[in-house]
């Protein structure tokens, strides 16, 4: 389910990436390409609260996530369990933030 509440897009599978690098489970994607800080991190911080033992996977092309999201998790008790590439090969990165 994504942040507005409509499944995923099918073009980015649970399971792999593009580039045939393994993406971890998720239960929430949240693509957050094309938006700049703080959008991401308040996307975060939203889908936390509706339910915060959810695994989100969030899609940014902003240069700032790479600082952004892992101070975030530091800040607010989360884990930032990996990083990697879009794993349906688009710009940006993948973050997973998991509960610590």
């Amino acid at each position: 389910m994504t942040a507005d509440g409509s499944a995923p897009d099918s073009t980015i599978p649970d399971g792999s990436a593009s580039d045939g690098s393994a993406t971890p489970a998720y239960d929430v994607l949240l693509d957050e390409r094309g938006a700049r800080c703080p959008v991401p991190v308040i996307s975060l911080a939203r889908e936390v609260k509706v339910d915060p033992d959810r695994r989100l996977l969030l899609l940014s092309d902003d240069p700032a996530a790479e600082t952004d999201i892992p101070a975030w998790c530091s800040l607010r008790g989360r884990a930032l369990a990996w990083t990697g590439p879009a794993p349906d090969g688009g710009p940006g990165r993948a973050f997973l933030v998991v509960p610590a």
